[in-house]
C-alpha cells in the first residue's frame, strides 16, 4: 500500500480484485483460457491470487517485462546520440526480437514470451476500471501510430518511465491510444507500452484509441496503408502464428480503459465528447471487454473514440453539434458543448488526440480543450519521401500552489494547500527544424 499526495491509501495491483470495480466487467467474466497460468481456473479469490503470483519478482514473466523495459531504456539512450534524424520507417528494421533478447529466427519462443507479456497486461487491465484515475505530475502522449523512434526520442527529451534512468517513481504516464497502424514498429510500440503497464500498473495508464480495433487495422491494410495486421505478419512471417498473435493482442485491447481522469479535473480520452450529453459516470459503467461490434452499437463509445472539435474552432459558426466528415454517425462539437460538458461533470478541461495537428498540440474552446499528437512527420511515405511535416508533442500536467499554507507550518499535510493544475506542451520538432 502506498499513500498519494492527498493522503489517500491505494492498494498495489496485486491487492485489487474484481470486487473493487463491480461494473467494469460483465458478471461472470473470466480471462481467456490462454491468459490463465497452468492449473488456474481464474474463478474466485484463490484463482486471482494464483494469477498474481505469476507477476511476482523473479518469475519468468517478471524477467521478460524487465528485459523489455531495460532494452527500451538502452534504445532511448542510444537514439539521442544518433548522428542523423531520420524517419521511423528508415531508422531500423524490426527490433521486436531485441526487446525480448532473442534471435530473429526464434519466432516460436518469441510467440510464447509475447503471450506471457499479454497475459500480464491483461491481468493488470482486468483489475482496473473503465475510467481510470491518475494524478499530477503526469505526462500525456497522443497518437504514436507505430513510430517507435519518436516515442524513444520523447522519452529521451522529456524523461522516460524507467525506474533506473527515468522518473516513473514520481510522474504518471498516460498514453492516449492509436499506437498501431501506418508506422514500421507497431508491434514493438505495443510491446513497450504493455510491458510498462505490467511493471508500473499504478503509474502507467493506457487509454484505448479508435485504431485499437481489428476491423480498423484490416481496413487500413486493404486501403493500401500499413495496417497492424500486416505489421504482425511481417514480424512473424508465418500466417498462422501472426493471426494467433494478432487475435491475442486484440483480446488485450478489448480490456483497455476508455478514459483517464487526472486529479478529478482533466478528462483524457482519445476522440472527443460528441454531443456532450453524457456524464463521465456513464462511461465508467460501460462493461468490458469491448468488441468492435460493441463500439459500433454504442453512440457513446463511438463519440468517445471518433468525434472531433468542429474545424471552425472557436468561431460562432462552430457553436453546437455538426456533422463530421469521418462518417454519418460521428459528430463535430463546438466550444459551447465543451463548456457545458465540463460544467456538468465538474472538470476543468478535456485532453484528446485523434487528429494530426502541425504543431503537435492545439488549444481550443477557450482553453477547455487541447489536442495532442505525438508522432512526428506523420504518415511518412518512403517511396515519395513525403509526410505531413508536423511536430510531435506531449503534455505535462503539474500542480502549482496558488495560496499560502493556512497553518503557517512548512511541514503541514498537503491537504491544507490550495492547488491549481498547469498544462504545458513539450514539443519534439519535425525533422529538419
Amino acid at each position: 500500500v502506498h499513500v498519494d499526495d492527498h493522503g489517500r491509501k491505494h492498494a498495489e495491483s496485486s491487492d485489487i480484485s474484481m470486487k473493487n470495480h463491480p461494473d467494469a466487467f460483465a458478471a461472470g467474466f473470466q480471462l481467456e483460457k490462454e491468459f490463465l497460468p497452468p492449473d488456474c481456473t481464474g474463478n474466485g479469490e484463490t484463482g486471482d491470487t494464483h494469477i498474481m503470483r505469476h507477476l511476482e519478482e523473479g518469475s519468468e514473466t517478471f524477467q521478460i517485462v524487465e528485459r523489455i523495459i531495460d532494452t527500451t531504456a538502452a534504445l532511448t539512450a542510444a537514439v539521442g546520440n544518433e548522428g542523423r534524424d531520420v524517419p521511423d520507417s528508415v531508422w531500423a528494421g524490426s527490433v521486436l526480437h531485441n526487446l525480448f533478447g532473442l534471435q530473429e529466427e526464434d519466432r516460436e519462443e518469441l510467440s510464447r514470451q509475447l503471450t506471457l507479456l499479454l497475459r500480464a497486461a491483461a491481468i493488470e487491465l482486468r483489475a482496473q476500471p473503465t475510467v481510470v484515475h491518475a494524478h499530477a505530475p503526469a505526462k500525456v502522449f497522443g497518437d504514436m501510430h507505430g513510430q517507435l523512434r519518436d516515442l524513444l526520442l520523447l522519452f529521451r527529451e522529456f524523461g522516460g518511465p524507467f525506474h533506473r534512468t527515468g522518473d516513473v517513481e514520481i510522474a504518471q504516464y498516460v498514453f492516449n491510444g492509436d499506437w498501431v497502424d501506418r508506422g514500421e514498429h507497431q508491434l514493438e510500440t505495443v510491446v513497450v507500452l504493455l510491458a510498462l503497464k505490467a511493471r508500473y500498473p499504478r503509474s502507467v495508464w493506457l487509454v484505448r484509441g479508435n485504431h485499437e480495433s481489428s476491423e480498423m487495422n484490416k481496413s487500413m491494410s486493404k486501403s493500401g496503408h500499413r495496417g497492424f495486421d500486416q505489421d504482425v505478419l511481417d514480424k512473424f512471417k508465418t500466417p498462422t502464428m501472426a493471426t494467433d498473435i494478432f487475435r491475442k493482442v486484440h483480446q488485450v485491447f478489448s480490456y483497455l480503459p476508455m478514459a483517464c481522469v487526472i486529479d478529478d479535473a482533466i478528462l483524457v480520452l482519445h476522440g472527443g465528447i460528441g454531443d456532450g450529453e453524457w456524464n463521465i459516470a456513464e462511461l465508467a459503467h460501460v462493461q468490458r471487454p469491448i468488441s468492435d461490434m460493441d463500439i459500433a452499437r454504442s453512440n457513446l463509445l463511438t463519440q468517445v473514440l471518433w468525434s472531433d472539435p468542429d474545424e471552425e474552432g472557436d468561431k460562432p459558426k462552430a457553436l453546437g453539434v455538426h456533422d463530421n466528415p469521418r462518417g454519418a454517425s460521428i459528430l463535430a462539437f463546438g466550444p459551447d458543448i465543451t463548456k457545458k460538458f465540463c460544467r456538468r461533470n465538474g472538470i476543468r478541461m478535456v485532453v484528446r488526440s485523434h487528429e494530426y495537428v502541425p504543431e503537435g498540440f492545439r488549444w481550443a474552446h477557450g482553453g477547455r480543450l487541447v489536442t495532442v499528437f505525438s508522432a512526428r512527420d506523420y504518415d511518412y511515405d518512403a517511396e515519395t519521401n513525403t509526410c505531413e511535416q508536423n511536430d510531435g508533442a506531449i503534455l505535462f500536467v503539474t500542480r502549482e500552489n496558488t495560496g499560502p499554507d493556512p497553518s503557517g507550518e512548512a511541514n503541514s499535510d498537503l491537504l491544507e494547500y490550495d492547488f491549481s493544475l498547469k498544462v504545458t506542451a513539450k514539443v519534439l520538432h519535425r525533422r529538419g527544424t
